[in-house]
């Protein structure tokens, strides 16, 4: 993991069985933003992501370990484009291969190390907010993961610990979602026209999502302690609002196909909204030189981390 993101803490998942159920496995910050004071308040618990398949005192030591009740005060907002500078992206011969021909949209997600849009600018990238001294909660419980093509819709996940994500088919074929660096106690299937199905991440990680029936398909999933995230789409952009407002905060982009990351440090006021672009370098020798020291096991895999 890059040093820019040290310290967000990346681990292990598990799934709730959903809809079909194939069989059971035996496994077993700087700024000083303060809270608006409540009495009433603080002799509750803050609340948490709800509809949680672990419960809510586990997931409150983790995301709000010092107790505080959420930040009610003026918040602020960051915005912009990440885009790819350097070299372009070069084709991934081996993923091609593994692709079927009517798997169009997978075809296309990762026919190329890294995806973007017509003027470079970056998908899939995670950008985040971090730094400041309140405790947020997530106003979610839940992501969506809407698979057609063959493809998960996105390279990139990111969820706050105590969400889920709800695998859905979109078109006509069954996807078998399985979180890599996860124990599973079921496996489930996302059945087209069906209810989504349900994974739950029992901790803070970086996972990997598959397709057990089209192992080609991956995605990069974080498990985060903190809202103040997103990823990007074609288009590069970003937006993360709700920041608790402070000096010294890190704004981070993230690309996990390249492995490259940019940090800037920012300072936000109350009703403030920040435009800050990124442009994240790619470089064709580095990234060779990476996957020769990955060794011939990786060479088709995502480049080293």
């Amino acid at each position: 993991m890059p040093r820019a993101l040290g310290g967000l803490g990346l681990a292990v998942a598990v799934v709730a069985v959903g809809a079909v159920t194939l069989g059971c496995r035996k496994q077993p910050n700087k700024p000083h933003a303060t809270p608006a004071p409540s009495a009433s308040a603080s002799a509750l618990p803050a609340p948490v992501a709800s509809g949680l398949a672990i419960p809510a005192d586990v997931v409150a030591k983790v995301v709000n370990a010092s107790g505080r009740p959420p930040y009610a005060g003026p918040t602020a907002s960051v915005h912009g484009v990440v885009r790819s500078v350097g070299d372009a992206a070069p084709e991934d011969p081996e993923a091609i291969r593994q692709i079927p021909a009517e798997c169009d949209l997978a075809r296309e997600a990762y026919s190329k190390i890294f995806r973007t849009g017509p003027n470079r600018e970056l998908a899939d990238a995670l950008v985040t907010v971090t730094g400041y001294d309140a405790y947020v909660p997530e106003r979610v419980a839940a992501v969506p993961v809407e698979a057609r093509g063959c493809f998960w819709g996105s390279r990139t996940f990111a969820i706050t610990f105590g969400q889920r994500l709800e695998v859905a088919s979109k078109d006509r074929r069954p996807y078998v979602p399985d979180l890599i660096g996860g124990k599973l106690p079921a496996q489930i299937i996302a059945m087209p026209g069906g209810a989504p199905s349900a994974i739950y991440p029992n901790q803070p990680g970086r996972y990997v999502l598959i397709d057990s029936m089209r192992i080609f398909a991956m995605a990069e999933v974080y498990v985060l302690k903190y809202p103040t995230h997103v990823v990007t789409g074609l288009d590069g952009r970003y937006e993360i609002t709700g920041i608790p407002p402070g000096k010294d905060l890190k704004l981070t982009a993230f690309s996990p196909q390249t492995g490259e990351v940019l940090e800037k440090t920012i300072t936000l006021v109350g009703g403030q909204t920040l435009e800050m672009d990124f442009e994240l370098p790619f470089s064709l020798q580095k990234h060779a030189e990476n996957r020769a020291k990955a060794g011939p096991a990786a060479a088709s895999a995502s480049p080293k981390r």
